[in-house]
């Protein structure tokens, strides 16, 4: 009984416990009633200047279990954050296409705001406005329809190490 106390007061030391406590490039957002999840993680060395965010979404499908990879970029430094997800696509997989594509706040103490950018306190919740009505009229209808209430909001799970 020592033990397990003493693990997970470990633990506690260790790992977050609420997204204030966790950087945004670590944390990790589901979507209530779903096995979807939207992780934040460090931006590639070769990011373009203008990008602030990079994610996955990792959505399960009955078949195989697939990841997208996105990013948020503040555009032109005036416009709001610009989000998108790009895939491979088309016959042969040689073209790519953009499930989702538009702008992503986060919902704070203080009320709705730009998404944060890299390295600063992890957000309660994501907000991709039209992103559930991106994925149904894409190549992934079949993971949206009569599977999830898929929605456009994510809420903060946990931190990754």
């Amino acid at each position: 009984m020592r033990r397990l106390l003493a693990g997970l007061f470990a633990l506690a030391l260790v790992a977050p416990a609420t997204a204030q406590d966790c950087s945004i490039e670590h944390a990790i957002y589901a979507q209530p009633g779903t096995a979807w999840e939207l992780a934040f993680v460090p931006m590639p060395h070769d990011a373009a200047t203008s990008q602030r965010n990079a994610f996955t979404i990792r959505i399960p499908l009955p078949q195989v279990e697939r990841t997208i990879e996105g990013a948020i970029h503040f555009p032109n430094g005036f416009a709001p954050n610009w989000g998108s997800m790009t895939v491979a696509c088309g016959t042969d997989g040689d073209a790519t296409c953009k499930p989702w594509e538009g702008t992503a706040y986060a919902l704070v103490d203080g009320g709705i705001v730009p998404l944060p950018k890299e390295g600063s306190a992890a957000p309660r919740q994501v907000l991709f406005p039209q992103f559930a009505d991106g994925l149904f009229y894409s190549e992934y209808r079949a993971a949206v329809i009569g599977t999830v209430d898929l929605g456009d909001v994510f809420t903060f799970a946990r931190c990754a190490p």
